[in-house]
């Protein structure tokens, strides 16, 4: 099972999100709640967006990084590494665009059942 991969915030704000429920998860994709990995039917923006932070947690303390890709490729700068710890996250400043995709990769040797949450800014 995943975790809810879409709430509305707002009226400007999002939450992506996406976890693996596996206590060894090596480079592999995030699924959504119904447990579609997220390059096979990723999230398409609604609106031009700014993507604000990244949290991301596992049970027990792990090195891995949380990274946002776009269209299979990752996205300079949209990043979280966590380093021998259970949770983390980065504010940041990266523009995204209407209909772009949004797809969350977990990159490690071993992640205990890893979550991530992309937080969205509507840009006006």
């Amino acid at each position: 099972m995943a975790c809810l991969s879409f709430i509305q915030l707002g009226n400007n704000t999002i939450n992506v999100s996406g976890s693996r429920h596996h206590r060894n998860v090596v480079d592999q994709y995030a699924r959504k709640e119904d447990g579609t990995p997220y390059n096979l039917s990723p999230f398409i923006m609604p609106f031009d967006a700014t993507l604000v932070t990244i949290t991301a947690a596992t049970r027990e303390n792990a090195t891995w990084k949380a990274q946002v890709r776009s269209n299979g490729i990752a996205v300079n700068g949209a990043e979280l590494q966590l380093n021998a710890t259970k949770s983390g996250l980065i504010d940041i400043n990266i523009q995204f665009f209407k209909n772009q995709s949004v797809e969350i990769y977990l990159e490690s040797n071993g992640i205990p059942y890893p979550s991530v949450n992309l937080i969205f800014q509507q840009n006006i």
